[in-house]
């Protein structure tokens, strides 16, 4: 399918999108720019030699597919219930499937179906995973976690820290990739390139902080 032909609109899930609080949606077109940007120098750099889901159509609309990560919110925030139980650890899980049940199509491992949904599904349902073993919602630990899902899951740590806290627990630019490239709750070779494209990421991140 030529890239043009893809839509990228979904008026249910643009709907649950449109839900989230201000502060949350611009967090998740954040956290897109960063996944694409990070998952594109690892393509440049080929630090994934040949890898299937690495092409710059892919990469493109990956980095899409992470503006909808955290849509599981939306999910909680419009059931009272959900609220009342403090499950904001479900919200992986429930952002899948409500993109699943809204698409056609987004369900993983199904061929001819749609890369996009499919890949948002991954994304929404992985993205706090960690390559360690220690994350949610399932444990998953090294490459039993999408690729994409493990760049958005470091985009998501990034923004969370330089401009989702309150302002005295926010972190530095320096203080935030200090950490990051470091740990070893992330995937060694997508923080080497996290590395390797330091500086785009402090140039988002201080056109950011001009423009709110």
């Amino acid at each position: 399918m030529p890239f043009e032909h893809v839509n990228r609109f979904h008026p249910t899930i643009e709907s649950a999108f449109s839900a989230l609080p201000p502060q949350l949606r611009g967090h998740c077109e954040r956290v897109s720019i960063y996944t694409e940007l990070l998952l594109r120098k690892a393509y440049e750099e080929n630090l994934y030699p040949q890898h299937p889901m690495l092409t710059p159509r892919r990469i493109s609309l990956a980095g899409y597919a992470a503006r909808y990560h955290d849509i599981g919110i939306a999910r909680i925030r419009s059931d009272a219930a959900l609220k009342q139980r403090g499950s904001f650890r479900m919200h992986p899980c429930l952002g899948a499937e409500l993109i699943c049940m809204a698409v056609p199509g987004a369900i993983p491992g199904r061929p001819g179906q749609s890369f996009l949904w499919q890949a948002a599904v991954l994304i929404a349902q992985q993205h706090h995973e960690r390559w360690n073993g220690r994350g949610y919602p399932h444990g998953l630990c090294g490459e039993e976690i999408n690729l994409y899902a493990r760049a958005c899951g470091i985009a998501d740590a990034y923004d969370s820290c330089t401009t989702l806290r309150t302002p005295s627990a926010l972190c530095s630019h320096e203080a935030v990739f200090e950490r990051l490239v470091q740990s070893p709750a992330f995937d060694p070779v997508l923080l080497k390139a996290l590395a390797h494209c330091e500086e785009q990421f402090r140039c988002a991140s201080e056109l950011y902080q001009r423009l709110k």
